[in-house]
């Protein structure tokens, strides 16, 4: 499964007429699109179309909206891979049937013919509708689970940029539009404190291996992992970490904030008072009434 990592986000307020131009990039002969009410719309112009360029995407990337209005009949395309005049991605389009369910085509590139085609696919609005090109594969994903992976025939190495087309009525509107690179490995990554520093921290799992939690801050973490369950245990001789271990798993996304708390563990033989015992230990056993006698074994039962 791909890993994704957020490079870029726009909840599309305030309203704006078009876009942001720091962010968005109107490919020639296309209108822009603006926000309104936190949502992204045709502007009146018709056929509308934007490139998020305000950060640099690499060429494994995805893109993820919401999907807020859209009439029958009418059509809203979403792009990753997009070229600068807006003609050439890997991109999905989707269609609404009018009966609660939507066509969605996913294309690799504008003039080949659609890799893949669910004209009944059940939705609502607000539900979110994710693109990923990853090396030559793309994903697309409903409500964050994978509905379909295809191949790219021909591959595309545009800007690169994700993309939003809107064409038809100017109330078709999507929201809270994401985007970021795409890898198939990811990392894992937290601390044991500074108290922990140059600890071993050992990870077991789907993968496995070691490294040593730096200098100063006790921050520690491993890459290239791929997706499944992994358990991550730290250990520094005279030292102890609560909890003992984590474990943690790997499915779309990096993680961050695998923290433990180092602490020094009491040393056997003191006693609730913090008090060291040295030395023999003293006992008395009463033999009689009238005799005590006092020993140094605390085994052994002295008589007169």
């Amino acid at each position: 499964m791909p890993i994704f990592t957020q490079l870029a986000s726009d909840n599309f307020t305030p309203d704006a007429n078009p876009l942001n131009p720091a962010n968005w990039t109107v490919p020639s002969g296309f209108n822009a699109m603006q926000a309104l009410s936190g949502r992204c719309q045709d502007n009146g112009g018709g056929d509308s179309q934007s490139l998020y360029t305000g950060v640099v995407f690499p060429l494994d990337q995805y893109m993820q909206v919401s999907l807020n209005a859209l009439n029958v009949g009418d059509l809203i395309e979403l792009g990753v891979r997009q070229d600068a005049a807006g003609t050439t991605s890997d991109f999905i389009d989707l269609s609404n049937n009018g009966n609660g369910t939507l066509t969605l085509s996913v294309f690799n590139g504008d003039t080949n013919p659609a890799l893949y085609v669910n004209s009944t696919l059940p939705f609502s609005f607000g539900d979110t509708f994710r693109l990923a090109a990853l090396g030559s594969a793309i994903y697309v994903y409903h409500n964050g689970a994978l509905l379909t992976q295809q191949t790219e025939v021909v591959p595309q190495t545009g800007v690169p940029a994700p993309s939003i087309s809107i064409q038809g009525a100017v109330t078709n509107q999507v929201s809270v539009f994401s985007a970021g690179s795409v890898s198939a490995t990811a990392t894992l990554s937290g601390s044991v404190g500074a108290a922990g520093a140059g600890a071993t921290i050992t990870l077991t799992g789907t993968s496995s291996g070691t490294t040593t939690a730096a200098g100063g801050t006790g921050n520690f973490s491993f890459s290239g992992l791929v997706p499944g369950t992994y358990t991550v245990t730290p250990g520094l001789t005279g030292h102890a970490f609560s909890p003992t271990n984590r474990t943690v798993t790997i499915t779309t996304a990096n993680i961050s904030g695998i923290n433990f708390t180092e602490f020094t563990p009491a040393k056997s033989g003191s006693n609730s008072g913090g008090i060291m015992a040295s030395g023999p230990l003293f006992a008395t056993r009463i033999i009689s009434p009238n005799t005590s006698i006092t020993g140094t074994n605390l085994g052994t039962e002295i008589r007169k």
